[in-house]
């Protein structure tokens, strides 16, 4: 993802055996020659990003990872879930 939010197209794939995102963090950066990342996921094309905290499931379903730049305006616009709030 570009520092404005938009979505580039010419995603790189690779296949990476671990469940840590730290590690995948660590790959997803040496790749990117940037340590200022931050790694989501979205649930579909047009889905809202979420940023990464979690180890990854115990699968090997492929998965959309979006690198944003921290301190970026895009990643700026996402919203963490809150998993203590108050229900509706």
């Amino acid at each position: 993802m570009d520092d404005d939010g938009f979505i580039l197209d010419n995603w790189p794939d690779f296949n990476f055996d671990d469940y840590s995102v730290s590690n995948l963090r660590a790959e997803v950066a040496l790749r990117q020659d940037d340590e200022n990342i931050t790694l989501c996921l979205r649930a579909g094309k047009h889905a809202l990003l979420i940023p990464l905290i979690t180890d990854l499931p115990h699968n090997t379903d492929p998965l959309d990872i979006i690198v944003m730049p921290t301190g970026s305006p895009g990643l700026d616009a996402i919203e963490y879930p809150q998993f203590d709030a108050p229900e509706p």
